[in-house]
């Protein structure tokens, strides 16, 4: 087994892990929803190129977007579930 020498940023997997349940109950959210994700989903992307070369800004970055993104699916989650709350 070969061990992984390269140190992964504090809450990378987490990301990635949150981006593939977003993608999952995206085709039951409301088009509000899906244009947000649209928007984010890039950031997504970047963040995950970014974090190989990780800084403090950079891990900032990840955890601004990781907040985002578990709004994300809370809300995805109360409007699949008759929920929703109007944001302000």
């Amino acid at each position: 087994m070969t061990e992984n020498t390269q140190k992964q940023p504090q809450g990378l997997e987490t990301l990635r892990t949150l981006r593939d349940e977003l993608r999952l109950e995206m085709h039951l959210a409301g088009m509000e929803v899906r244009e947000r994700w649209r928007m984010l989903e890039p950031k997504v992307q970047e963040a995950e190129q970014r974090a190989r070369a990780m800084t403090d800004e950079g891990q900032w970055l990840l955890d601004e977007l990781l907040r985002h993104m578990r709004e994300l699916r809370k809300e995805i989650r109360e409007h699949r579930d008759g929920r929703a709350t109007p944001r302000a």
